[in-house]
C-alpha cells in the first residue's frame, strides 16, 4: 500500500507547468459550473462541474490520462458554443 502512495505522490510531483495550468483551469471551470448551476437552478450545469472534479481525481490517480485528454478537450470545447447558445 505504501508503494502505491509513493508512486502516486511521485506522479503528482512530476506534473509539468502546462499540466498544473490545466488543473487550475479545470478547478476554476468546475467551481463556476457548480456555482452557476446552483444559482440558475440548472442541475445539468452543476453536474458538469461535479464531472470536472471527478476528472481531476482520475487525473491525479493517473487513471488513463491519455483517454482523459482525448475526451476532456472536445468536451470542454463543446461547452463554449453551448454556453453562448444557452445565454
Amino acid at each position: 500500500m505504501m508503494n502505491a502512495q509513493n508512486r502516486s505522490a511521485g506522479r503528482i510531483g512530476s506534473l509539468t507547468q502546462l499540466q498544473w495550468l490545466a488543473v487550475a483551469l479545470v478547478v476554476v471551470t468546475g467551481v463556476l459550473h457548480v456555482y452557476a448551476g446552483i444559482v440558475e437552478g440548472r442541475i445539468p450545469v452543476a453536474l458538469a462541474g461535479v464531472g470536472y472534479a471527478g476528472t481531476l481525481v482520475l487525473f491525479f490517480f493517473d487513471y488513463r490520462r491519455r483517454l482523459l485528454y482525448l475526451t476532456g478537450i472536445p468536451y470542454t470545447a463543446v461547452q463554449f458554443p453551448l454556453w453562448i447558445v444557452a445565454k
